[in-house]
């Protein structure tokens, strides 16, 4: 019986990178982010890898989808064997270029939202 990975944060970077891994050990992986729209990198090096992934929208700052995502994981499977909190927000700019908006964003995401 292959392991159920849920992975925040998939459209990028790190994210993909970790799906596709995932998926590469014979993990049931379910890549999720915010907007399923910006899916394509992760669509293509899944592509690339001959990994199946499964894609479910999930944002962290939104307690209702997170529950939705979760419930919809648990009656596909059953269970969740692995999480990983991938999500994260990040700005280029210095803490004084940071409206307190911006700050707020930041903590949500990277504090909260895990």
């Amino acid at each position: 019986m292959s392991k159920i990975v849920l992975i925040t944060g998939t459209s990028t970077g790190l994210g993909v990178a970790t799906a596709i891994q995932a998926a590469a050990k014979s993990y049931k992986v379910y890549a999720t982010m915010r907007d399923l729209a910006k899916a394509e990198a992760l669509k293509a090096a899944a592509k690339a890898a001959n990994a199946t992934i499964e894609t479910l929208a999930l944002d962290v700052q939104d307690t209702a989808s997170v529950n939705a995502a979760v419930a919809e994981i648990i009656a596909r499977d059953g269970r969740i064997d692995v999480l990983v909190n991938n999500a994260g927000a990040g700005f280029a700019r210095s803490t004084e270029q940071a409206t307190m908006d911006d700050v707020h964003w930041i903590m949500d995401v990277n504090f909260m939202g895990v």
